[in-house]
């Protein structure tokens, strides 16, 4: 093979030959016999530690299969894991990192959180980084709690608390009035923090004057998706898994985004950890 002197040539096998690819004009000589050919060799050699730091990084596959994600609510990121299974994606989360990771929520709308979230991890943790911003967004209370679901009712409080505020402002509000929808946002940034994909879903449904089911997290207890409206006994609370992947925001979005995800974990790169 004919190759422009100067160039690399590799030899091929392991991740660990990689180190070893040859220039092309000393990979060309080796097919000379006699002095001249074993003396390029030798001087190759002799070379080597140079020519390993002038190569560029190989990313591992399992570097490349990475994912961070930006997001301290360990069922919030167990549902995101579940959905991203099935590509062989490994995530990260953000205490791996030492230190905390807690940024102020204070965009107008899910899209900005989770662009905030995603950008400040993926530029701390020097990989991709997926966030999600999610909420209830209940239309008699003209859109809230919104994007402040998480902290409705005030600091401190506790799902069941904050599902008990809720519910108290929707006293007297009749069975057809009471409908809403979740809202998720996802946002992927790469290592220098750019949006590398941004996709929104909804889940329409209606409210329980009362909890109901053991599952899920957040409001789930008192949400029945639009599939099963006047079932009490179907909030996202009681449903299964694969139900809930099926009909959630969350579900929806994730299986936009993850047809594009392992393009996206292969284009961006990072450092490793």
């Amino acid at each position: 093979m004919v190759v422009d002197p100067g160039t690399f040539v590799k030899r091929g096998g392991t991740r660990d030959e990689i180190a070893w690819m040859l220039p092309a004009e000393t990979a060309t000589s080796r097919s000379r016999r006699g002095a001249d050919a074993k003396e390029e060799i030798l001087t190759f050699v002799a070379r080597q530690s140079t020519l390993e730091c002038r190569l560029p990084r190989v990313q591992t596959r399992d570097t490349m299969r990475e994912l961070w994600i930006a997001s301290n609510n360990a069922k919030k990121r167990g549902e995101l894991q579940r959905l991203l299974d099935p590509l062989g994606i490994r995530s990260r989360r953000p205490d791996e990192l030492g230190a905390p990771f807690a940024p102020l929520e204070d965009q107008p709308d899910f899209a900005g959180n989770a662009r905030k979230k995603a950008e400040l991890l993926a530029q701390l943790a020097g990989g991709v980084a997926l966030a999600d911003d999610s909420g209830l967004c209940v239309d008699a209370l003209d859109g809230r709690p919104g994007v402040h679901s998480a902290r409705y009712g005030g600091p401190g409080l506790t799902d069941r608390q904050r599902l008990a505020a809720l519910l108290a402002e929707l006293a007297g509000v009749p069975a057809p009035r009471r409908t809403a929808h979740f809202t998720c946002s996802l946002c992927v940034c790469g290592p220098d923090g750019a949006v590398l994909a941004a996709i929104e879903a909804t889940c329409e449904g209606t409210l329980l004057a009362a909890p109901a089911g053991d599952g899920g997290f957040g409001y789930d207890p008192i949400f029945v998706p639009l599939q099963f409206a006047g079932d009490p006994a179907r909030t996202f609370a009681h449903l299964d898994a694969a139900t809930k992947d099926h009909l959630s925001h969350r579900g929806k979005a994730l299986r936009q985004l993850r047809e594009r995800l392992p393009d996206l974990l292969r284009g961006a790169g990072g450092r490793g950890r």
